[in-house]
């Protein structure tokens, strides 16, 4: 930040969404964090997370199929999100 900056532009005058920030992030990991003990009891880790991304896909699915249609990817990049994703996999 320079020394030109005008007040109120640095994240003090958002404390409220900071602290919001955080505290979502407290409970997105506490969430998860107990998920995976009570289903990692229950089920092979491996399964819960495969789980755990299918019902992300899903909710992010409806999305994705409105975006495509106000703008279609093109094929490569398809291509190279889908060799992306095979990459991460493995």
């Amino acid at each position: 930040m320079t020394v030109n900056a005008t007040k109120g532009s640095d994240w003090s005058s958002h404390r409220g969404l900071v602290l919001l920030a955080v505290e979502y992030q407290w409970f997105y990991n506490g969430a998860n964090f107990l998920a995976f003990k009570i289903a990692g009891d229950a089920l092979h880790p491996l399964m819960v997370a495969t789980l755990r991304f299918s019902l992300a896909a899903l909710i992010l699915l409806p999305f994705a199929l409105v975006r495509w249609r106000r703008s279609p990817v093109p094929v490569r990049a398809l291509g190279g999100a889908a060799l992306l994703g095979v990459t991460m996999l493995v």
